[in-house]
């Protein structure tokens, strides 16, 4: 079997599954379509409740004084897509209940205290919830564990990109052991040879950057949308094929890694050549026509000028669009790109200035040249 059947194969023992419910904003049993979220087949995975009020939740194994931080604003609960939720508390005083199997609506609660189990939150520690209604006309959701849907959680789906483009060796020997990515930068991989370095953070919506030099935009696993790749003439590939054996398919292969697991989303990437680094912001949906994006995460390459046989080809990429460009070449630029003198990520600054609408396409093929020896990219 080969290495990449088996990393598919992995990756498909890793997706958990999850599946949304309309948005309601009712708060009776009577109405099967807004009066509450849920049904009486499957337990909650996911809730939020857009309100600039509190609320925490309690996943089903954990300990009865383990609850979830505080969450507000249409911000989802959910860990992992796989951990199911048994209980659920609401500040503000209004009431609400949930419904624990197919008959049992429990009692209206209205307290926001996670030692009162009489009154203090919806649920009973130790039972699935399967069904919400809440007082205040809010709108709020409730997503659920189910084989027929993919998670949209983004520390699942930040650890499954990384596992799927670095490959299976480096799974098991550059990676920590739980994979435990957090809101705060971690080193995921250090090249050896290129000396680039990776990072990954997860990112609260509100941090995800969705303007970029390079874009692609997701819908139900199919890419609807991206501002490059096909813009570079045939001549121009066969020039950058000879040059730094570019193909264009195995980058678009690096984007699937992307894809593979997130059903809806962006990605941005911006090149920061002054700071030697390039972001991929990830922002993940829900739903294709979701007015919000759930979270996302930022993968980071860290670009060293210690590597001459980089800097190299991205020296003839450079000199291959400018000549493209047609535009007449200033003698700063010159200086630049002249034997021995471009020692440094940090000149493309200026270079991709001058090149102007001409930069994106130098901009992927550059990603190109520095993702390609060392992901998981299928040799052609």
């Amino acid at each position: 079997m080969s290495t990449k059947i088996i990393i598919l194969i992995y990756l498909l023992l890793l997706i958990k599954c999850q599946k949304y419910y309309g948005e309601v904003n009712g708060h009776t049993i009577e109405n099967h379509q807004n009066g509450y979220a849920g049904d009486v087949n499957y337990p909650f995975s996911d809730f939020y409740l857009c309100s600039d009020r509190k609320y925490r939740v309690h996943f089903l194994g954990n300990n009865d004084t383990d609850w979830s931080p505080e969450y507000t604003a249409c911000q989802h609960v959910s860990e992992d897509c796989e951990k199911t939720i048994d209980g659920i508390t609401i500040s503000g005083g209004l009431e609400y209940r949930s419904r624990i199997n197919q008959f049992d609506w429990l009692g209206l609660v209205s307290g926001y205290n996670i030692s009162d189990f009489y009154y203090g939150y919806a649920g009973v520690l130790g039972k699935d919830i399967y069904s919400i209604y809440i007082f205040g006309d809010e709108y709020y959701r409730a997503g659920v564990k189910r084989d027929d849907a993919n998670c949209s959680n983004e520390k699942v789906l930040a650890k499954n990109f990384i596992i799927n483009a670095f490959g299976e060796e480096e799974i098991y020997n550059n990676f920590p052991n739980d994979l435990n990515i957090s809101y705060t930068e971690i080193e995921i991989y250090k090249d050896q040879k290129t000396n680039s370095n990776f990072t990954v953070l997860l990112l609260n919506t509100s941090e995800i950057n969705f303007k970029g030099k390079m874009t692609i935009k997701i819908e139900q696993k199919s890419v609807i949308y991206k501002n490059f790749g096909g813009h570079i003439s045939n001549n121009l590939k066969k020039e950058l094929k000879n040059l730094v054996n570019f193909d264009a398919d195995k980058l678009n292969q690096f984007f699937n890694y992307f894809c593979i697991n997130m059903t809806n989303g962006d990605l941005a990437i911006n090149f920061y050549w002054l700071k030697k680094k390039i972001e991929i912001d990830v922002g993940i949906k829900i739903l294709p026509q979701h007015y919000s994006y759930r979270g996302g995460y930022r993968f980071n390459i860290y670009l060293d000028d210690n590597n001459q046989e980089q800097l190299l080809k991205v020296e003839l990429v450079c000199k291959a669009f400018l000549k493209y460009s047609g535009r007449k070449i200033p003698n700063s630029i010159e200086e630049l790109l002249s034997d021995n003198n471009f020692n440094s990520f940090t000149k493309l600054e200026e270079i991709m200035n001058h090149l102007g609408v001409y930069s994106i396409m130098a901009e992927e093929v550059i990603l190109f040249i520095i993702l390609e020896p060392i992901l998981n990219l299928e040799k052609k």
